[in-house]
């Protein structure tokens, strides 16, 4: 089988069969609270994708961290997912998850970098304009980075738009 392919197959199953039993809200929030448990204990991934630790001690360890916060379906798909040896897709799941959660609620990740702090009437402008133009509700996440000098950049989900000074002065650059 494809590499690539195990992420999605397995993500897409979880999620059909989240829908399937009217539980999709809670699969959803179970997703990323372990994505935020990897993502603030780099120690807890490398547990489960050891080769050195036995399937029956990451069990373990899942059922001790894991289990007690989820609904039994997660619980037993990480389950599943380990039994089968595939913790290493664990993370590229969760995210596939993810996607296909975000893609059926029509929801869009964007990140927006500014030289400066954005207002609030700019971050609701921004918001409102992302929202009319891609008929999608965004999910904003915000950052400053001063080496823009002025304007911003936004990335919306994959796509890159540079509107900051930064950009423009580095067009003008490279027409010369």
């Amino acid at each position: 089988m494809d590499q690539s392919a195990i992420p999605v197959r397995y993500a897409k199953a979880l999620f059909e069969l989240s829908i399937e039993q009217n539980i999709e809200e809670e699969i959803y929030k179970d997703i990323t609270l372990i994505n935020q448990v990897i993502a603030d204990n780099t120690d807890f991934m490398l547990a489960l994708t050891s080769r050195a630790i036995l399937q029956s001690d990451k069990i373990k360890i899942l059922k001790e961290t894991i289990e007690p916060h989820v609904n039994k379906l997660t619980f037993r798909f990480l389950k599943h997912v380990i039994k089968k040896r595939r913790e290493e897709f664990i993370l590229r799941i969760i995210l596939e998850f993810i996607k296909c959660y975000n893609k059926r609620h029509d929801i869009i990740k964007v990140t927006v970098k500014s030289a400066s702090t954005l207002t609030n009437e700019h971050v609701s402008k921004i918001k409102n304009i992302i929202s009319e133009q891609t008929g999608k509700t965004p999910i904003m996440a915000y950052d400053v980075d001063k080496s823009l000098i002025g304007g911003y950049q936004v990335i919306i989900d994959d796509k890159f738009y540079d509107m900051s000074v930064k950009g423009m002065l580095n067009k003008i650059e490279k027409s010369f």
